[in-house]
């Protein structure tokens, strides 16, 4: 049960944004709507194009403008918190190493040869 808690913590929160808690459903309607966000979590918002296109329905530019863009986003955001907790993580270890070379000067200043 511990190894599948990240993965339902990640497919609840990408469910959870694709569908509204408060509104009931048909199970037709869910596992649309299921397969909808696995595919625009694995792949991006423009393979919806493709499932258009598998549908019979053709997508307008501005529909698939507007999906690049959506995607983009979204790698801009993700990119954005990927460095910003990078550059947190540098900065602790920065300051753990800093630390430790400091403890590590100060014991060696307090034993050294001919020193009392």
């Amino acid at each position: 049960m511990e190894e599948h808690k990240i993965p339902m913590k990640v497919l609840t929160n990408v469910f959870g944004r694709e569908f509204l808690k408060t509104v009931s459903v048909g199970i037709e309607t869910l596992k649309f709507g299921v397969m909808d966000a696995v595919i625009c979590f694995n792949d991006g918002y423009v393979c919806r194009i493709k499932v258009f296109e598998a549908l019979g329905i053709k997508s307008g530019y501005n529909t698939e403008r507007a999906l690049v863009i959506i995607d983009n986003k979204r790698i801009f955001e993700a990119e954005r918190i990927v460095n910003k907790v990078s550059l947190e993580a540098r900065n602790k270890r920065r300051s753990l190493k800093r630390k430790m070379d400091k403890q590590n000067l100060d014991e060696e200043n307090e034993y050294q040869a001919g020193k009392y």
